[in-house]
C-alpha cells in the first residue's frame, strides 16, 4: 500500500505474521516469518479468512514522497528508485529482521510479546557473544545491541569470504533501523551489500541483494540457488504376518554436494497408526560429500488381520548444505492375509522394447474366485529403473472385472529406442480396491533390451 509514512520514511515492511514451532521448523522454539515457514512446511500455515488477507509480507510505500524514480532502467535522474526501496523492503518480509527492540529505558526484549527469537537473532553476536544467549527483557540486552560490535555469524554468510556480516548498531537505539540492517559506515554506497543498510541516497540503484544478504537469509532458512536439493520418496512394504519388518525410504540430493548434508526426519500417522502398524521414530540422517542417496529405515509391524492397504508418512526437515524439494513422502503398508472375500492380484510382464514406434505390455489383474459382482480397483505406474517418457509413457487408471469373470488386462505403451542398456524395470501399483481385498498389490514389468 501507499500510506503517509512520516517525514524521512520511504518504506516499511514486515511478515503479516511470524510462527514457531511448526513441522519442518530448522531450529525449535523460534519465530520464522510466515512466508519462510510456509516455504519450509510446504504448504500455507496462515490461509485467508474472512477478517485476514493470508498475506505473507505487509509492504507500505510514501504516499507524500515526491521524489522516487518508477522506472526500472536505473536511470534515475537524481530521483529516489523505487525498485530498490522495494527490493529491499522484501528483504525485511522475507526474514532480515531481528526481534530485539529497546525501549525508552534501555532495556531490550523480543518484541511484540513474542517471548523468544526471531530466526535472525539465532546467529547474532554483540562482541562475541550470543544474543539469544542474553535474557530478554534485560537491559543487558539492551546494552548488547547499541554502540557495540554486532555481527551477523551463520555459517552461510561466513562462506561468503568477508567474515561476519556488520550489523547497523548506533549508540542510540533507532527504532526501525538499529539491529535489522547491515552497517552503513561499512557497506556504503557502491558496495554490492548496500541493499540492506538503513539509508538510501538519489541515484543510488541496488537490484541485488548482495552476497551477504543471500548468506543471512539462507542461515534463516532460505536454500540457495547454487545448492542441491534434497527430497525424500514414497516406499511401499508388503506387511507379513508377524515380527518386523523394515520399509526403506530413499532420501536422495539432485547433485552432489561439496559439503556434508544432514537432515532430520520423523514419522507422521496416517490410516496406518504407531504402534500397531509400525514404530514411530525421529531422527537425523547424513550424506557425506559426494553422496547422492540414503535410506531411513522404519519398522513394519506385520498381523493376520484383513485390511486394506494402509499409509503413514516420513516428513524430512532442517537440512543443511541443501534446498528441500520434496520433503514429505508416504509409506504404503500392503496387507497380505487371506480372507474368505475375493482378493485381487497384479501380475509380473516383459516385453523386448524394440528400435521404433509403441508397442503395448499386457498386465493381468486377477481375482482370487469369481465374484457376484463387478469389482473394480486404481491402478498406476510408479517407480523402477525405467524412466517415464523415455521407456514406457506414465499411466493410470481404474479397471473393472465383471460378474462372474477372474481377470482384466491393463495396456501399458513401451517407448522403443536404439540405445544400447541394460535391461529396466518399472512398478504398476494397485490401490482403492471396490467389492475385494488386495491381495498382491505391485506388479514389475521388465523391458528387455534387444540393442
Amino acid at each position: 500500500t501507499f500510506t503517509n509514512l512520516g517525514a524521512g520514511v520511504l518504506g516499511s515492511a514486515g511478515p503479516h505474521t511470524v510462527v514457531s514451532n511448526f513441522t519442518g521448523r530448522p531450529i525449535a522454539n523460534t519465530w520464522y516469518p510466515i512466508a519462510l515457514a510456509n516455504a519450509l512446511h510446504g504448504s500455507d500455515l496462515d490461509t485467508p479468512t474472512a477478517l485476514d488477507t493470508g498475506s505473507d509480507i505487509d509492504a507500505s510505500f510514501s504516499s507524500t514522497f515526491g521524489g522516487f524514480y518508477f522506472g526500472t532502467d536505473g536511470q534515475t535522474g537524481g530521483k529516489y528508485d523505487f525498485a530498490t526501496v522495494v527490493l529491499h523492503e522484501l528483504g525485511h518480509g522475507l526474514g532480515f529482521l531481528g526481534a530485539v527492540t529497546v525501549d525508552n529505558a534501555g532495556t531490550g526484549d523480543y518484541c511484540c510479546g513474542l517471548g523468544a527469537p526471531l530466526a535472525y537473532d539465532r546467529f547474532t553476536r554483540s562482541n562475541g557473544q550470543a544474543i539469544d544467549q542474553i535474557g530478554a527483557p534485560s537491559q543487558a540486552l539492551g546494552t548488547a545491541v547499541r554502540g557495540q560490535s554486532v555481527q551477523f555469524s551463520g555459517p552461510q554468510t561466513l562462506a561468503v569470504g568477508l567474515g561476519p556480516a556488520q550489523l547497523y548498531a548506533p549508540a542510540g537505539w533507532q527504532g526501525g533501523s538499529s539491529y535489522s540492517h547491515l552497517d552503513e559506515s561499512t557497506y556504503g554506497a557502491g558496495n554490492p551489500n548496500s541493499l540492506m543498510t538503513p539509508a538510501i541516497g538519489a541515484d543510488e540503484v541496488i537490484h541485488a541483494p548482495g552476497p551477504l544478504a543471500l548468506g543471512i537469509l539462507a542461515d534463516t532458512g532460505w536454500g540457495l540457488s547454487n545448492q542441491p536439493t534434497l527430497s525424500v520418496a514414497s516406499a511401499r512394504i508388503v506387511e507379513g504376518n508377524a515380527d518386523l519388518r523394515s520399509i526403506r525410504f530413499n532420501v536422495s540430493l539432485s547433485s552432489p554436494s561439496a559439503s556434508a548434508v544432514s537432515f532430520s526426519y520423523e514419522t507422521l500417522p496416517g490410516t496406518a497408526m504407531s504402534p500397531a502398524d509400525f514404530a514411530a521414530r525421529t531422527g537425523t540422517g547424513t550424506l557425506p560429500a559426494g553422496a547422492t542417496s540414503t535410506t531411513v529405515n522404519i519398522a513394519v509391524r506385520g498381523d493376520t488381520v484383513i485390511e486394506a492397504m494402509e499409509k503413514f508418512q516420513l516428513h524430512v526437515f532442517g537440512q543443511t548444505n541443501a534446498n528441500l524439494g520434496a520433503s514429505t513422502a508416504s509409506g504404503y503398508i500392503l496387507d497380505d492375509d487371506a480372507s474368505s472375500d475375493p482378493r485381487l492380484g497384479v501380475g509380473n510382464a516383459s516385453i523386448v522394447e524394440g528400435n521404433s514406434g509403441v508397442r503395448k505390455v499386457r498386465l493381468s489383474i486377477t481375482l482370487s474366485k469369481k465374484n457376484t459382482a463387478a469389482v473394480s480397483v486404481d491402478w498406476a505406474t510408479g517407480t523402477g529403473t525405467a524412466i517415464a517418457g523415455s521407456d514406457y509413457s506414465a499411466a493410470n487408471g481404474t479397471i473393472s472385472i465383471a460378474a462372474g469373470r477372474t481377470d482384466a488386462v491393463v495396456n501399458i505403451d513401451i517407448l522403443p529406442d536404439s540405445n544400447t542398456e541394460a535391461n529396466d524395470y518399472f512398478r504398476v501399483t494397485l490401490s482403492n480396491p471396490v467389492g475385494a481385498g488386495i491381495q498382491r498389490g505391485v506388479g514389475v514389468v521388465t523391458v528387455n533390451n534387444d540393442d
